[in-house]
């Protein structure tokens, strides 16, 4: 596909839906044979790093680029030697900071924003949405291209720093967070308020459902929902089978913490316990109480769950379909 621009090829690949496909990714820019997913290099840092400091020579570069005024190629050429010492998302203060503390002409940092956003290379389009924080909320026909590129799991985090600043903002955010699947949507149910019952109904059925791994966005949601409030007989099968999968990947605890950081754990898992012990088992359920079969105080009350005929039926259907797990495997059930 031929494109003038990283905005031009993700906005001629959105679909009907109004998102990108499964299989887009962004072209690649060197020859590495190591390739992140969109917007994993950046989601990676935010999670599990601290912020860089900048060193004198990566200040000398950020100071090159600004000075070149609209020689857009000696602006761009220092930039990029910039982002190899530092990455765009580390740098988004000392950039931000260097226009604010220098007093730098608005028009000609606005100038150098928009020619950013409209490049071909990714960590300049990044370079083009940070510089443009600093400016008022854009009009409607602006406001697109944040909607556009956020779409892309690689600058979703960029344009929802943006959209933070507009008075619609949450609404704007949750668009994004129907409308990603990876990085993007982790990103979007971060600063996603729960202050609409759709926002709190989407957040419950989708929240932690994403393409990277669930337990990245499991504790958000649980207190963007308060989710013991949640707990009530009445719930359907289908919402107790959502507050099961957030309860089990709270409890699994992978990349980030999870049920460790929720307080009183013990007793909102005592209190899922008890909701499990009192009605119909599914196969989220059982997989759910099989993670809170390692929990010494509620082994026993696990066990009792896990051993009836109800959830051994469930598992070994599982079993057929062709689906292996390590409950299947502690029941003793073989394909």
């Amino acid at each position: 596909m031929e494109y003038k621009n990283l905005l031009e090829l993700i906005a001629n690949s959105v679909t009907e839906e109004g998102e990108l496909p499964q299989d887009f990714v962004l072209p690649a820019e060197d020859d590495s044979p190591v390739r992140f997913a969109d917007g994993a290099k950046d989601g990676i840092s935010l999670y599990h790093t601290r912020p860089s400091e900048m060193s004198d020579e990566a200040y000398g570069l950020m100071k090159a680029g600004f000075e070149a005024g609209t020689d857009w190629a000696a602006a761009f050429e220092a930039f990029d030697e910039l982002f190899k010492k530092i990455s765009p998302i580390s740098a988004i203060d000392h950039i931000q900071n260097y226009i604010c503390e220098n007093a730098l002409p608005g028009d000609k940092v606005s100038a150098l924003s928009i020619q950013g956003m409209l490049a071909k290379k990714t960590d300049r389009v990044k370079l083009g949405l940070m510089i443009r924080e600093l400016f008022g909320e854009p009009s409607e026909d602006g406001k697109d291209f944040f909607r556009v590129l956020g779409l892309c799991n690689e600058f979703t985090i960029f344009c929802i720093y943006n959209m933070k600043r507009w008075k619609n903002a949450n609404e704007e955010i949750f668009e994004l967070a129907k409308h990603t699947h990876g990085w993007g949507r982790v990103h979007a149910v971060r600063y996603l308020e729960a202050d609409t019952d759709e926002i709190r109904e989407w957040l419950l059925h989708e929240g932690c459902r994403n393409d990277v791994m669930p337990q990245y966005s499991a504790l958000t949601v649980y207190r963007k929902l308060d989710l013991p409030d949640m707990f009530d007989e009445e719930l359907s099968e289908d919402e107790f089978d959502d507050i099961s999968f957030i309860m089990a990947n709270l409890i699994d605890e992978g990349p980030v913490a999870g049920i460790s950081a929720v307080e009183n754990a013990m007793e909102v898992i005592g209190s899922y316990l008890t909701l499990a012990e009192n009605r119909p088992l599914t196969a989220e359920v059982c997989h759910t109480v099989y993670g809170i079969f390692g929990i010494e105080p509620f082994a026993d009350r696990a066990k009792k769950i896990l051993q009836t005929e109800e959830c051994r039926n469930i598992i070994a259907e599982e079993v057929k379909r062709g689906i292996k797990s390590s409950l299947a495997e502690y029941l003793g059930i073989e394909g």
